[in-house]
């Protein structure tokens, strides 16, 4: 099924109101919306996990260097941990 934005947006405000009980939910969109204006600095793993979690840090702090300094970020830079190459 493919979103267009408006019903999608829709859809998260359906959440919103299910989640906080309440109609008032512009704030919450809101913010979502800023978080998914900088989605690039957005990093997901599985807090389970500590060397993903490890990983995950590590790769956040490199991006951050490199893009305060201008360098760019190689497309096939891994970091490995142990047994386990996360890209």
């Amino acid at each position: 099924m493919r979103y267009t934005e408006a019903s999608l947006e829709e859809i998260v405000r359906e959440m919103l109101r299910l989640e906080f009980l309440s109609d008032d939910i512009t704030e919450h969109l809101d913010r979502i919306k800023k978080c998914l204006e900088k989605s690039d600095h957005i990093y997901v793993c599985d807090l389970d996990n500590k060397e993903e979690i490890d990983a995950t840090i590590l790769q956040a702090l490199l991006k951050g260097i490199l893009l305060m300094t201008d360098l760019t970020i190689p497309n096939d830079i891994h970091f490995y941990n142990y047994n386990h190459a996360f890209c």
